[in-house]
């Protein structure tokens, strides 16, 4: 029988901080509902089966990040026991754990050679959450562990919600820092990180060895093709798909290489839009058209410019690796 405590919880900043709308507002306003930080594209069983079917999709290359995690996970533990004392325990803390297969990987690796004392996952879509702990306790990973899931935008989130008494680490993985603004949520987690605390992140890289803006040699070339198959702009789509009576074969997608959302010196976003929307709004009936409409964000990474950025960023960066098209670093709060 399985042993496992589960403590699943709604924290308050899912419903009131950062701009938090109700359903009705969400699903009334096209504009609320689709977010190229990808707010809500994980929320909604539609939704989180697009991006569940995105992560076992070749061409997006799910499995390469995976492949760069377990690559660094000797080196992490390494760093950890250096870090914790005789009688010391880790929690380990996810801050949006996907599909859940980066994590499965951590928590195997992390508990043959560490005392571990609990599991802790945040993600803004309870269907997610729901996804990730079925697969954590189908794998028998978490077996005997305390777990704590919490519903909720951790951007918004009070330390207490999550951390226990013991050393944290945190997990930000899954190229989530490349939906936001870097320095707002690397400052948003740093503040409630406490000493000590490790944070380890993963960055899609660039894979083109020029620092150059918007430029479009073969390099970022073959690095939007990742995002231009049909998995994945189905999976950008997926908000509209929630709120219209539109569906993504209504209409044309493009990509475009820019700066707009980071703010790490040699980084571009990769922009998901589609073109020719023409459709009702499922709960008014009103009418949509947008010739554009931009669908989601992410960005690429110059491995040595995010380096740098990092080490600058307040945290401590104690490593930096990279492992085909990503970056993997891991940072403590001094």
């Amino acid at each position: 029988m399985d042993s496992t405590l589960t403590t699943f919880t709604v924290a308050e900043s899912h419903y009131l901080a950062f701009g938090a709308r109700s359903p009705l507002e969400i699903c009334a306003d096209l504009d609320l509902a689709v977010q190229i930080d990808l707010r809500h594209h994980f929320s909604g069983p539609l939704c989180a089966a697009y991006w569940i079917d995105l992560c076992r999709c070749r061409e997006y290359g799910h499995y390469r990040l995976v492949g760069a995690i377990e690559h660094a996970l000797p080196t992490l533990l390494a760093i950890i026991r250096d870090r914790l004392t005789l009688h010391s325990r880790l929690d380990i803390v996810s801050l949006g754990p996907g599909d859940g297969e980066v994590d499965i990987r951590v928590l195997d690796e992390l508990r043959t050679g560490l005392d571990v004392a609990s599991y802790r996952c945040v993600d803004f879509s309870l269907e997610m959450l729901e996804h990730v702990l079925r697969r954590l306790k189908n794998s028998r990973t978490v077996e005997g562990l305390p777990l704590k899931v919490v519903c909720a935008d951790f951007r918004g989130l009070d330390r207490s919600a999550v951390l226990g008494d013991n050393m944290s680490l945190l997990l930000l993985t899954g190229y989530t820092i490349g939906n936001n603004d870097e320095a707002r949520l690397l400052g948003d987690i740093a503040k409630w990180m406490r000493p000590g605390d490790l944070l380890l992140i993963d960055g899609r890289l660039r894979g083109d060895g020029l620092s150059g803006e918007t430029t479009m040699p073969e390099g970022l070339a073959q690095l939007v093709r990742c995002y231009d198959n049909d998995a994945s702009n189905r999976f950008a789509f997926g908000p509209v798909e929630m709120v219209t009576t539109a569906s993504c074969r209504d209409v044309t997608f493009d990509h475009r290489v820019e700066r707009r959302v980071t703010t790490v010196p040699g980084a571009v976003n990769i922009i998901v839009r589609c073109t020719g929307l023409q459709a009702r709004m499922r709960l008014t009936g009103a009418l949509v058209a947008r010739e554009h409409l931009d669908l989601a964000s992410t960005t690429a990474y110059d491995f040595e410019a995010l380096r740098r950025w990092l080490a600058e960023s307040g945290l401590h960066l104690l490593f930096a690796c990279r492992h085909e098209d990503t970056g993997v670093f891991v940072l403590q709060r001094a």
